[in-house]
């Protein structure tokens, strides 16, 4: 399967060195937000995700293709790569790195052992109810995917 492919997504211009060129660390959302918020709530589904999910796997169990990606992405103000959810391991990899960055800036060495462990927790719990935040992804239904392309289209949400 290829990831992060075959997108409608607009992305934000930037000048560098005199051109015009696409800025693929940001996601102009432009049109989308206004249209998802006007859409009749009958086009709408939830789908729950599982640890270390993708877009691009949801797109295919949903609508047969995985180049639908970029819809769930834009439908749901997300970023592919960091807004869904990870497994346990490393969401304590990254509490544990985010102890070390606050030990080593604040603290140099002078960390005990008991306070170590207790900042780890703490990043631990912060960091897994984010992650749990990105297990619930609002779809389209497939049965109204198609009509809601067309009129994406219409009003102008895609390139």
């Amino acid at each position: 399967m290829n990831y992060l492919t075959n997108t409608v997504i607009n992305y934000k211009k930037v000048t560098i060195d005199n051109k015009e060129i696409e800025d693929y660390t940001s996601i102009y959302f432009g049109n989308m937000k206004k249209y998802v918020s006007e859409c009749d709530g009958d086009f709408f589904d939830w789908h729950f995700s599982v640890d270390d999910d993708k877009m691009e796997r949801i797109s295919y169990e949903l609508y047969g293709s995985e180049h639908y990606w970029d819809i769930l992405v834009l439908i749901n103000s997300r970023d592919p790569l960091f807004d869904m959810p990870y497994n346990g391991d490393t969401v304590l990899s990254m509490s544990e790195d985010k102890t070390e960055e606050y030990r080593s800036g604040v603290f140099k060495n002078s960390f005990t052992t008991e306070h170590t462990a207790y900042m780890t927790e703490e990043y631990n719990k912060i960091i897994s109810e984010r992650n749990e935040s990105f297990r619930a992804l609002r779809i389209v239904k497939p049965n109204k995917f198609q009509e809601f392309m067309k009129e994406a289209y219409a009003v102008g949400c895609f390139k």
